[in-house]
């Protein structure tokens, strides 16, 4: 039976602490939590994986690479903003889902931010992912694809598996709309002949 070392805090810190024994050394280690059900949750987590490394964690979803994290979202099946917003009663587009699916496996899941942990992401990472897109992809798509991204990590603050939410704050890069111009005398030109030659070819059969 594994008993699992007492969680503590520390005066005037933040987190719950714990000690635990490596080769007869006595060491202190962070749970970085605040609340003492999840500092106890994450002890559990982390000395199941000491004694058995290959065992993934079951409650630090923090521990988790952003791929490994957003691999349920954006399915329709899957995710957890979808399953949200339907038992809230509100609506959300398929086409919506498929699309934001489509940005992160195309631009995200292939660029080595998607390789980092879901704690140790800071905003200045989202910022150089940004500047990454851009150069694949217009302002008005780049901004699509960081908004996709900003969401999984709004969503992971607000079910309380991450301290902070790295994506807050960051705006959307600034583009001018196309404006529509007017008809050039040749396009009016080239316009009224095509106009003509049909409306001549339906006449004749």
């Amino acid at each position: 039976m594994i008993i699992y070392p007492k969680t503590h805090k520390c005066s005037g810190k933040k987190y719950y602490y714990f000690h635990y024994y490596n080769k007869n050394k006595r060491l202190e280690k962070s749970t970085r939590q605040t609340t003492k059900y999840k500092a106890e949750q994450f002890i559990k987590d982390f000395i199941d994986r000491f004694n058995n490394p290959s065992k993934p964690p079951s409650h630090d979803k923090g521990e988790l690479s952003f791929k490994d994290y957003a691999e349920p979202y954006f399915k329709w099946n899957t995710c957890l903003r979808v399953r949200r917003r339907l038992n809230e009663g509100k609506s959300i587009g398929k086409k919506h889902v498929k699309k934001s699916r489509q940005w992160l496996e195309k631009y995200i899941f292939s660029d080595p931010f998607s390789t980092l942990k879901m704690n140790l992401i800071r905003r200045a990472d989202i910022l150089e992912l940004r500047e990454s897109v851009q150069k694949q992809v217009g302002a008005y798509t780049c901004n699509k694809v960081i908004v996709t991204v900003k969401t999984i990590f709004s969503k992971a603050f607000f079910r309380e598996e991450i301290e902070r939410n790295p994506g807050e704050r960051i705006g959307n890069i600034n583009y001018k709309k196309k404006e529509q111009g007017v008809f050039t005398q040749k396009e009016l030109y080239y316009l009224f002949s095509v106009r003509k030659l049909n409306e001549a070819l339906l006449f004749f059969g």
